[in-house]
């Protein structure tokens, strides 16, 4: 899905290569990437990437509206992975990358009701546009399927 978003963009026919005449910015990067791979092996190199990346971007172009004219993918699964130290949060590594837009297929946290209900929860999906993940139903494996004994077996105890 992210792939599929970030080609979407690059293919697109409204891209202009002058930053005067752009009113919004695509960072084609994948943090979440770099945080899998920091989870995975411990290896602080990836943490450093995420860094110099958001350090790198044109001070004249990210700095002018503080960073909310830009918007990145993020994938299916917001936010990005399940870690819960500081060094996860893909946010945290320049003052204005929580001004973002992030394009994602899915939000890990809106799965349930009493989230949505809690005061100043949603305040940080502000940024979050949801990007439905395209899925074509097979109506006829479905029935099949449904039909077919599952070998599942539930205990209620």
């Amino acid at each position: 899905h992210m792939w599929s978003l970030h080609r979407a963009i690059l293919d697109s026919p409204y891209l202009t290569s002058e930053p005067a005449a752009a009113t919004a910015f695509y960072i084609p990067a994948f943090p979440g990437l770099l945080v899998d791979d920091f989870i995975a092996t411990g290896s602080p190199d990836h943490l450093n990437c995420l860094s110099h990346m958001w350090h790198s971007f044109p001070d004249d172009i990210f700095l002018r509206n503080a960073g909310y004219d830009h918007f990145m993918v993020a994938g299916t699964c917001h936010p990005f992975t399940p870690c819960g130290t500081l060094e996860c949060d893909t946010a945290i590594y320049h003052p204005f990358a929580g001004n973002v837009a992030l394009l994602v297929g899915g939000v890990r946290e809106l799965g349930g009701v009493d989230f949505v209900y809690e005061p100043a929860r949603m305040y940080p999906h502000l940024r979050t546009i949801v990007v439905p993940f395209p899925v074509v139903l097979d109506c006829e494996r479905l029935r099949v399927l449904s039909h077919e004994p599952r070998p599942i077996a539930i205990a209620f105890v």
